[in-house]
């Protein structure tokens, strides 16, 4: 994922995801508290990706590169959005360590800029999280159905903000079975983008 985001020329975005899928969800619903924290987390939500929702909580959680949240703000957000404190200090722990080894291989990212995820940036960022995740992919098939490789059917994640919205193809960071078949980490793709990337 993030040589193929060198090449594609974002390599801050996919190595704040990649640094997030490496730990435990930061995000937190008590089940005496559930409504209020799907309302409180509600604004991070992407409507065709759950990566880009990751990236959109750090974002809120770090501030503007020019007005950055101090620590104790970063504590009340937290609080306030229901994310655990600990697990996000360590996805910026991670996330250093992913640019320090980048810089270590002659592969810096570039100073961070926070820029509109327009749709040349949303497909260059999913076609790095793709190279990552070539064997979780899957066909739209009927209502929240979706047939994966190996003739897998799967089911969006009821916690994805993709759940009961049909995409034609997606890719996600897991597939899981508790009571069914999951895709978890799930965004839309174009079809295109997989010949390309399979060879």
């Amino acid at each position: 994922m993030l040589l193929e985001a060198h090449r594609e020329g974002c390599p801050e975005e996919v190595a704040i995801i990649a640094a997030a899928l490496s730990l435990r969800d930061p995000r937190e619903r008590p089940p005496d508290k559930a409504a209020q924290a799907d309302r409180a987390q509600a604004s991070f939500l992407h409507p065709d990706s759950d990566f880009l929702t990751l990236l959109n909580i750090w974002r809120a959680y770090h501030g503007t590169p020019g007005s950055p949240l101090s620590a104790g703000r970063q504590r009340r957000f937290c609080h306030e959005h229901f994310l655990s404190h600990g697990r996000m200090r360590e996805w910026g722990f991670i996330h250093d360590q992913i640019l320090s080894i980048l810089e270590e291989q002659g592969l810096p990212a570039p100073p961070a800029v926070r820029r509109e995820i327009s749709p040349p940036v949303y497909a260059a960022i999913h076609r790095s999280v793709l190279t990552g995740f070539l064997s979780n992919i899957a066909v739209h098939k009927e209502k929240s159905l979706y047939q994966a490789a190996k003739g897998r059917e799967v089911m969006i994640f009821p916690g994805s903000g993709l759940f009961g919205k049909a995409r034609p193809w997606i890719v996600a960071a897991e597939i899981v079975r508790t009571s069914r078949l999951y895709a978890r980490m799930a965004a839309r793709i174009e079809p295109a983008w997989l010949e390309e990337l399979g060879g």
